[in-house]
């Protein structure tokens, strides 16, 4: 968790491989954001398949819902389409 998400609206949540966790963070340290590391990105490189799993898992709980929910974000928002996707 980067930045102060008590109370937060529309904090983001990435899914990022976990060997670039840390890069990532620095990315974006002005504004809160939900980082998930994970070790399958470096060997699949589809980070859309995670991401999904991630949206699963907010909307019909899961251990990634309660470790979001312990962040104390009022609610998240999850990009469904890759940023090299979007671009």
């Amino acid at each position: 968790m980067l930045g102060d998400t008590v109370g937060a609206q529309d904090v983001p949540v990435h899914v990022v491989d976990e060997e670039v966790l840390l890069i990532e963070g620095s990315r974006y340290a002005h504004t809160p954001q939900l980082l998930i590391g994970d070790s399958t990105l470096a060997v699949t490189g589809n980070p859309a398949a995670r991401q999904w799993e991630v949206g699963r898992q907010l909307r019909e709980g899961g251990p990634i819902r309660a470790l979001l929910a312990l962040s104390g974000a009022q609610s998240v928002e999850v990009d469904w389409l890759p940023a090299a996707a979007a671009a």
